[in-house]
């Protein structure tokens, strides 16, 4: 409200101004008109008589500028009239005007502080945004180079496979560097051979070394059959070759356990569950088929080594003993290590020991 009568005022003071213009204008205009007359007459007077001629022009002049004097006061004196309420309004209005620069002076600042705020807000947008992209283009670029090494490390896994299998011995290069005899495979066991993978080698990565996996197999002279194992780590017993083909008398007194509490109440066969999760991951739990008298179990099992030696000397070795370091006391290898399987104390095996030649293996 304040500064609506703050803006009359000033309105009318403006207006004041103007009319005062006006009235000095018109002054001024008539003055002009009244010398531009007195010189006229100065002229028209001037040869007839040069003493009269001051003061015909003063009259001239007075006559002249009478008329056009009177409405220049008429008017300047109404400019007065009008600017005195107008002056005395207009000093009434420094206070109005005060408060309305002072409300403008708020204003100003309380803009400024808005735009000071909206340019920090942006400021920190900007950076944010700027911070984000640069993130992101980190975070590609280690995607990049992790990408990177990851197809290095994979080339020089290959190069390494590939310098170490040309590097690679062969089997009967290992055999003959261990003093171990390679002899060809006896025409007997060749058709069985012919069915079971060769001897392969491989790295043992913590010592360096290498090792083969031997075919196995296994003569079942009482019930003349055969069995074989693909793939036998020369660094175990034959006796733990055998585990995934013949039960242990331990596993088969477990299962009769097993088998007498399935017929009690339902704790005890929560029990019985119990205990058949304790039986060893691939180990047999059963006899094989064909053993109908259900003797051929791990502890009660014996064998003899067909190397190839003159006169089929067969080799009497302990169940227990790596088959590697069978190999290397009996320092023959005919491409296949064949066993013959018998059950200790029966009388398969007390007849088979007659028919044959059998040595112990000295140790």
């Amino acid at each position: 409200m304040r500064a609506s009568k703050a803006s009359i005022i000033l309105e009318l003071y403006a207006q004041a101004e103007r009319f005062a213009s006006k009235g000095l204008e018109a002054a001024a205009a008539a003055a002009a008109e009244a010398a531009a007359a007195a010189a006229a007459a100065a002229a028209e007077t001037a040869t007839t008589d040069a003493a009269e001629a001051p003061e015909a022009a003063a009259k001239a002049a007075d006559a002249a500028a009478a008329p056009a004097a009177a409405p220049a006061a008429a008017a300047a004196a109404e400019a007065a009239d009008a600017a005195a309420p107008k002056d005395k309004q207009a000093a009434a209005a420094p206070p109005a005007a005060a408060a309305a620069a002072s409300s403008t002076a708020a204003v100003e600042e309380a803009a400024a502080t808005a735009a000071s705020t909206a340019a920090t807000t942006a400021a920190t947008a900007a950076a944010a945004a700027a911070a984000e992209k640069e993130l992101k283009a980190l975070q590609q670029e280690a995607r990049e180079k992790y990408k990177e090494q990851q197809q290095r490390k994979q080339a020089a896994a290959a190069a390494a496979a590939a310098a170490n299998k040309s590097q690679q011995p062969s089997a009967k290069e290992i055999l003959k560097q261990r003093g171990i005899i390679c002899l060809h495979t006896p025409p007997w066991l060749a058709e069985a051979a012919a069915q079971i993978s060769e001897v392969s080698v491989h790295l043992e990565t913590m010592s360096g070394k290498y090792f083969l996996l031997l075919p196995l197999l296994l003569l079942l002279d009482e019930y003349n059959r055969a069995d074989a194992v693909a793939a036998a780590d020369e660094r175990l017993s034959l006796l733990e070759q055998l585990k995934p083909i013949f039960p242990s008398k331990y596993t088969i007194m477990q299962q009769q356990q097993q088998q007498q509490q399935q017929q009690q109440q339902q704790q005890q066969q929560q029990q019985q569950q119990q205990q058949k999760s304790c039986t060893p991951e691939g180990e047999a739990t059963d006899f094989p088929p064909w053993d109908n008298e259900k003797k051929y179990v791990l502890e009660n099992l014996v064998a003899y080594y067909e190397c190839g030696l003159p006169g089929g000397v067969l080799i009497s070795f302990p169940m227990s003993l790596p088959l590697a370091i069978l190999l290397d006391r009996v320092k023959r290898f005919p491409g296949i290590a064949a066993f013959h399987v018998l059950v200790k104390g029966s009388q398969a095996n007390e007849a088979f020991v007659r028919e044959n030649r059998i040595e112990k293996l000295k140790l």
